[in-house]
Parts: C-alpha cells; structure tokens; sequence
C-alpha cells in the first residue's frame, strides 16, 4: 500500500449523505478485529491504546517532530488512543475527514507521521476531547492478554485484535 492509500478518512470520503441521515453511530475499526461481545459505544469515543496503557506519559508515541500536522509537544496530551478502535455519532465522520485533510499537507511536504493515521487520531483526540475513553480492557492484542500461563486479564476482551500487532 502506497503512501497515499493509507488513512482511515480514505475509506469515509465516499459516503453518501444518505447515508449518513439513515445510521446514528460510525465505529471505525482495523478489520482483523473479532467482535467478542457487543461494546457500547457513546457519541465520540477514542480506546486507550493497551500497548501505552501502563506506560508513562514521556513514552507515549506521539509525533514530536514540529513539522508534522499530528505534532504534539512533549509534555502535552493526556491519553494515547488506540486507532483500532474510536467512533461515535455520524459527527466522527467529520474526525476522519480532517484527518485526511492534515494527512494530505502532511504528504504533499513529502512527510508521514510516525503512527500515520493513529498520530493524527490522537492529535485530533487532543484538541476534540471524546465524551467517552473506553478501557483497553474492553480490547486488547493477543500479545496483550494472553500470556504463557493463562490470560493476563480474568475475563475476555469484547473486541480482539487477531493479527496481534501493537499499532
């Protein structure tokens, strides 16, 4: 995938206004995520991320380069969202279209950010406050909840990332 296919707005731009009139809530999510149980999802909601979950705040991924659009200064932003999983009402459709846009100066400087569509999430997630942080516990990795003698957490996540990656 070339740099200009990546991005969570890319999948948005085409739809419809119908649409949008005829659904209450757009949940985006990467697709090797398994749906374990059914999730409650609020008017705009951002997902800790459970790889940053533990973490220190100075080791949170944020893009500190000032030259990017998703730059966020070392010592600011509070959470580090999970890009797998954030929506809301179809108002989130606005979110992944101004991420598009500040990723399209982003590619026409010839530059990409470190995380590429989750840094702008979470610059946008910075400025845009989500009415609703749900738990990493409601999603975790594999990597995350499994470990050699059992699962790390007592009960199962609802959202399971199958592909087990961390970004």
């Amino acid at each position: 995938m070339g740099k200009e296919d990546k991005g969570m707005a890319i999948y948005f731009l085409r739809i419809t206004p119908q649409f949008l009139r005829e659904v209450d809530y757009l949940v985006c999510t990467e697709v090797d995520m398994k749906f374990r149980d059914h999730v409650k999802v609020f008017p705009s909601f951002g997902t800790l991320h459970p790889g940053f979950y533990l973490a220190a705040h100075k080791d949170f991924s944020y893009e500190h380069r000032p030259q990017f659009q998703a730059h966020i200064p070392r010592g600011k932003g509070d959470f580090y969202y999970m890009g797998a999983f954030f929506g809301g009402s179809v108002e989130v459709h606005r979110l992944t279209l101004a991420c598009h846009q500040v990723m399209g100066v982003d590619l026409a400087n010839g530059i990409e950010a470190v995380w590429h569509d989750e840094s702008h999430l979470n610059r946008h997630l910075l400025d845009h406050k989500p009415l609703k942080v749900l738990s990493p516990e409601d999603l975790w990795t594999c990597r995350c909840w499994v470990v050699p003698r059992g699962p790390v957490h007592p009960t199962p996540p609802k959202l399971l990332a199958i592909s087990c990656h961390l970004s």
